[in-house]
């Protein structure tokens, strides 16, 4: 999968990118299409899952700021192809407070609506793929990381997000095979 990364890097606790990542639930789900978080957003969202309880704790509050390593974009996963990827994205923008603006095959630019172009903590880049053909080393697992996906569930503030992950072994398995300086930091956190 193809990446870019945004402006300074992120985790669950800034509001834009926790915000984000609930849009981009809300309209999956709406959508119907099958999904799942990788990467950075992976990690960060199963790390507070397991510290706050399945979502019980809020993560405002939890000290996470040392554990969550930051993260430039959102990695997902899907089940569909590019017509529907840019019906989603359409819809994205029609229905969340975020612009998508398709900026490549796989690569999305979400913006606030109402954000100021220049600040780049208003700019966010979703890397999407469309199946196994888009990974690296995984690829014959596709199948079965997409089908044993699990919820997590994460409270911020008022907000609550349940969002699918692969299990722990297979983001565990990414991590390991790739094992660049970011993915040492996600797996001896």
């Amino acid at each position: 999968m193809p990446h870019y990364k945004s402006g300074p890097g992120y985790t669950i606790l800034n509001s834009f990118y926790f915000s984000a990542l609930c849009s981009l639930v809300n309209e999956l789900e709406r959508e119907n299409i099958p999904y799942l978080f990788v990467g950075g957003a992976a990690f960060q969202l199963r790390t507070a899952d397991i510290l706050g309880g399945q979502g019980v704790a809020d993560i405002k509050g939890m000290g996470l700021e040392a554990l969550l390593r930051l993260t430039g974009d959102i990695d997902l996963d899907t089940q569909s192809d590019f017509g529907q990827m840019t019906y989603f994205f359409n819809m994205l923008t029609h229905q969340s407070p975020f612009n998508a603006e398709l900026r490549g095959e796989k690569l999305v630019k979400l913006t606030k609506k109402k954000a100021n172009p220049k600040n780049e903590d208003d700019v966010l880049f979703v890397n999407f793929s469309m199946g196994p053909d888009d990974f690296k080393g995984l690829s014959d697992h596709h199948e079965v990381r997409m089908r044993t996906a699990e919820d997590v569930f994460v409270r911020k503030g008022n907000e609550r997000l349940q969002a699918k992950v692969p299990t722990l072994a297979y983001c565990l398995a990414t991590k390991l095979m790739r094992m660049e300086e970011k993915d040492k930091v996600d797996v001896y956190f």
